[in-house]
């Protein structure tokens, strides 16, 4: 599932629709739209780019995104919102992060065919697929669980992905019962999603959050385009 969340996708991919639409020129596919998105930032910025944050932000809602032999597949669900309005949290930390050097040290360690790297991606990989079917079957009290397999993995990755800032949001997030927070793109700074049991604890957190000096953010997820 694409997190959409990063910045910089949306603000490219909203530039290259405003390109085709004023040349009066057709959007091409969520796919080939993709792949001239990131293979533009990746020039600009002159380092590798993934797929994962351009999907959403081409079609809104819930993103699923399938890397396989055939090449990218994506499907779209649409979001409810009641209920993301009344579960999803995102916190930003105070600290930037470099996500290019994160997921390269992965890759490196990836292609050494390192035994601890390989097990935690597939693990990974599990969570993905049981997240695509949380999602169908809305099976929204289930979240917190899938973020504490995904969190503890992606340390198994690499610590850099954690830092002090998200482990003192960990922390926040366990004293209303939460089990573990989604750390958002490569981790190591940026932001964290947190799952809310209701709309009251979720309010209680964001005054927690304030009193820390974090930044909760007044992002939503945006329903499926038409």
């Amino acid at each position: 599932m694409g997190g959409g969340l990063g910045g910089s996708s949306s603000l490219l991919i909203s530039m290259l629709k405003a390109f085709f639409a004023f040349n009066q020129r057709p959007l091409p596919s969520v796919v080939e739209l993709t792949n001239v998105a990131h293979h533009l930032e990746a020039k600009i910025l002159k380092t590798p780019t993934g797929i994962q944050d351009y999907v959403p932000a081409i079609q809104g809602g819930i993103s699923f995104i399938e890397c396989g032999i055939e090449g990218v597949k994506t499907t779209c669900m649409d979001v409810d919102p009641e209920v993301w309005n009344a579960h999803f949290l995102l916190v930003f930390t105070g600290k930037s992060h470099h996500s290019g050097l994160n997921n390269f040290d992965v890759l490196t360690q990836a292609t050494k065919k390192k035994p601890q790297t390989l097990n935690a991606l597939q693990k990974l990989s599990e969570v993905a697929v049981d997240m695509k079917s949380l999602c169908q079957n809305q099976s929204w009290g289930d979240m917190p669980k899938l973020f504490e397999r995904e969190y503890t993995n992606r340390l198994h990755l690499a610590p850099a992905f954690s830092s002090p800032e998200i482990q003192k949001l960990a922390g926040i997030a366990s004293t209303f019962g939460i089990s573990s927070v989604k750390i958002c793109g490569a981790g190591g700074g940026g932001c964290v999603l947190i799952w809310c049991p209701s709309h009251q604890i979720k309010k209680q957190i964001e005054e927690q959050c304030y009193k820390e000096k974090f930044h909760p953010m007044t992002a939503k997820p945006v329903r499926k385009l038409s």
